[in-house]
């Protein structure tokens, strides 16, 4: 992560980029987010419980 003027668009740019693909993405680096160690956490679990959600539903 490089944070530096303009970051927030290019980083949004490429988010939204692999939600559209179906790429999921978690964590302090995944959301190119500055997150506490328990955000960081967090942020996993919520994509874990996600994924199980989609696996359930079969998705």
């Amino acid at each position: 992560m490089v944070f530096d003027i303009g970051m927030e668009e290019r980083r949004d740019l490429v988010l939204n980029w692999l939600e559209q693909v179906g790429i999921m993405t978690a964590g302090r680096f995944g959301e190119w987010a500055y997150l506490w160690s328990n955000q960081a956490f967090m942020s996993g679990l919520k994509a874990a419980q996600q994924l199980q959600g989609d696996l359930t539903q079969g998705v």
